[in-house]
This record gives structure tokens, C-alpha cells and sequence, in this order.
């Protein structure tokens, strides 16, 4: 939804943009973003919640 949202209120007018001219290759690449960055996010948690879990044993 963050690329389309970025497509639709940023975009790229004049069509010389690959990525921002077209929707869905915004939403692509949006998509993409937000896994990466949702992954490492659950990393992140995962890895501190086992370092706590760790601690009270």
C-alpha cells in the first residue's frame, strides 16, 4: 500500500520515472520494501526477546 500511496501522491508526471511512472511498479517495490524492513523489524524483536528470555534462566 506504501507505493501505491507513493504513486498516487508523489508519482512522477512526466513518465521518465520506470519506477514511479507506472502503479504497480511502485506497489512492487513498495511491497518489497515493506517485507524487508518487516523482516528485519521481526529480527530485531525475536533477537531481543530470546536475550531476555536468556537472562532469566
Amino acid at each position: 500500500m506504501g507505493g501505491w500511496a507513493y504513486w498516487k501522491l508523489i508519482g512522477c508526471t512526466s513518465g521518465s520515472c520506470p519506477i514511479k511512472s507506472v502503479w504497480y511498479y511502485s506497489t512492487l517495490w513498495g511491497a518489497a520494501a515493506g517485507y524487508l524492513i518487516g523482516d528485519l523489524a521481526y529480527a530485531i524483536v525475536t533477537k531481543i526477546k530470546k536475550n531476555n528470555d536468556e537472562r532469566t534462566i
